[in-house]
This record gives structure tokens, sequence and C-alpha cells, in this order.
């Protein structure tokens, strides 16, 4: 390449990629980019682009669509059960009878959560088809939360749930206000003043409405929260011993440092050396299956809860049953998996 990279280049470099750069520096990047863009390397690229990256892509999707169908064919039993599981919650969402006239928010609400649910839960469960078990417990993070939720809800009534609702207002302006301070740099479209004043309208009339009710993500929660965060909501639901599994999902969600090095689809954890090179893998599925089921579970008993009759109990406990069972054997599968793992190491030493 025709391009020089001295030393005031590589600084320059640096400081326009830790956006602590000065004009200067922005000048000169921005020469070497024009200058980069208008190489025979640098149109060389949109050939081999295609070629070597087309071709390496068919072959991993081979790989793939192999990788999957033994997936499927080890995991066939806890599968399809987590998968019959999902229908018969589906079931006593359809079938259940919303008492709208007396909690109309709270039906709203639930609704809302126990379809938002089960779409979550497919996500899950396509994740762990497809050999990803720490995007699936990322994933369940989320049905957690909502597990939460509804049962907070469910604990405290109808004046909760419509102060839930009213937050929408709120957290939309807030939403909104921060995507007009960046849109120009991301070259979107604009907010008009008007949307703008419209939005802030909404808000502020929710807070005059509720006067719990401010910029707080939790603050809905108020006051039977009086310092509303999420751990102390999980505090008043009595889930709250399935905080290590959600601070342990964190990792994947937030940037944590034992995402790096812990992954749970590797039977012997990950190194520096091998963190780089993860992929699908066929283990690791027990806890976001369980944690899964549970969370769903809660969820769909929360709705129940508000007009429950004795046939959708017995549905219930019957469900909740099944559970562990489901559990045991993506763990049964797993044992064998670790078992013939181990075995391939030591004919290997």
């Amino acid at each position: 390449m025709s391009v020089e990279i001295d030393e005031k280049l590589k600084q320059s470099i640096v400081k326009y990629i830790k956006k602590d750069c000065k004009p200067e520096d922005i000048i000169v990047v921005e020469q070497v980019i024009e200058e980069v863009l208008n190489s025979e390397e640098y149109k060389a690229m949109e050939f081999f682009w295609q070629k070597d990256g087309f071709e390496q892509v068919l072959k991993n999707r081979e790989y793939s669509r192999g990788f999957v169908s033994r997936i499927m064919f080890e995991y066939h039993q806890p599968i399809v059960q987590f998968e019959i599981l999902i229908e018969h919650c589906i079931f006593l969402i359809k079938e259940f009878k919303y008492p709208y006239k007396t909690l109309p928010n709270t039906c709203k609400v639930l609704n809302g959560i126990a379809a938002r649910a089960i779409l979550i839960t497919n996500e899950i469960l396509c994740l762990i088809k497809n050999g990803f078990a720490s995007g699936a417990l990322a994933r369940w993070r989320t049905l957690y939360e909502y597990s939460v939720i509804s049962i907070f809800l469910v604990k405290f009534g109808e004046e909760y749930a419509k102060k839930y609702l009213a937050y929408k207002d709120i957290a939309n302006y807030k939403e909104v206000k921060v995507y007009a301070q960046h849109s120009k740099t991301l070259q979107f479209n604009d907010i008009s003043k008007s949307e703008l004043e419209e939005l802030k309208k909404k808000s502020d009339d929710a807070m005059l409405n509720y006067p719990d009710l401010n910029e707080r993500d939790y603050s809905w929660a108020k006051p039977k929260v009086k310092n509303p965060t999420f751990k102390a909501i999980v505090e008043k639901t009595d889930i709250e011993y399935y905080e290590p599994f959600y601070k342990f999902a964190c990792n994947y969600n937030h940037g944590g440092v034992n995402g790096l090095f812990f992954d749970l689809g590797q039977i012997h954890g990950l190194s520096e050396k091998d963190s780089i090179i993860i992929a699908q893998s066929n283990f690791g599925f027990t806890d976001p299956a369980q944690l899964t089921m549970r969370a769903l579970l809660d969820i769909i008993s929360a709705l129940l809860s508000l007009n429950i009759d004795t046939e959708q109990l017995f549905q219930l406990v019957f469900l909740k049953n099944k559970i562990p069972e489901i559990a045991e054997s993506f763990h049964e599968v797993e044992k064998d998996i670790e078992e013939r793992e181990k075995c391939f190491r030591q004919q290997i030493k």
C-alpha cells in the first residue's frame, strides 16, 4: 500500500479511535482514509470479500447445520418436553378468562407480559437448539425481570399496574430525549420540536397524575418500595433466591469480566488463549432451560391467580412438577457428553 504509516499518523489514529482527537488529528486521519479508499489494494479487497468470504460462509453454514442436527438428536427428549410445556402455557393463556371489569390495568399488563414471555421463551429455546448456552442464560435475565414484575403487580394490586402503564409516557420521553441528542451524529431523522413537546407533556401529565412517578426506572413501585430498584422489588416478591443466576447472567449482558473467561457451553471453562475461538457448543443447557421454565411458569401463575379455576390449578401444578423432570433429562444428556469428553482426553494424552 502506498500510504506511509509514520509515528505522527499512528498517534493521530489512536486519538481518533479514542475520540479524544484534536481537529488536526481528524484532518490527518481523514486524508489517509481518502488515500486508502483510492488505492488498488483496497479495490482488490472487494473481490476477496465476495470470493473468500462467501466460500467461508458456505462452509460455516454446512458445519452449523450438522452441528444443530447433532444437538437435536442428543437432546431430542428434553427439547421436545420443553416445547410441550410451552404449548400448554400458550393454551392456558388463550383459555384464561380475564377479569377486565375488576382489574383492567393488571389484566392488560399481565396479558402483555405473558405474550412477551412466550416469545422470549421461544427465543431461548432457539438459542439452545443452536448451541448458545450463555446467550440463552442472558436472554433468561429479561424473562426473570418480567416474572418479578408480574408477581409484584399481582401481590400489591391494581393501583401499581396503573402506575406501571402510566410510566410508559415517562419512559418514551426519556428515550426520545437521548435519541434527539445523538440523531444528527448518527445521521438519523431529527425529532421535531412539536413531537418532543407533545411527548414531554404526556410525561409531565403522568407525573402530575401520579406524584410517586419520576424519571427513575422503577418509580412506579413507590410507595411500597421506598427506594425503588430492581433488587428492592425482587425482595418484595420472595423469589430473590434466583439472584446468583441473575448476577451471573448480567456478565453476558453488561460486559462483565467473568463473561470473558467462563462460558456455560465449555465443559472446562475458558482460558485467555481459547476465549477468542468459542462457538456453538452441545453443553451447558440445563440451567438456562430450567430457569426459563420456572420464570415462565411464575408469569403464568401470576396471571392465573387473578381468576383461577380448579382445572387451571391442576394444570399449573402438573406443569410445575414437570420442570425438574425435564431439567434432569437435559442434565443426563450433559453428563453423558462430559463422560465422553473425559474418555477422549484420556485417549489423546
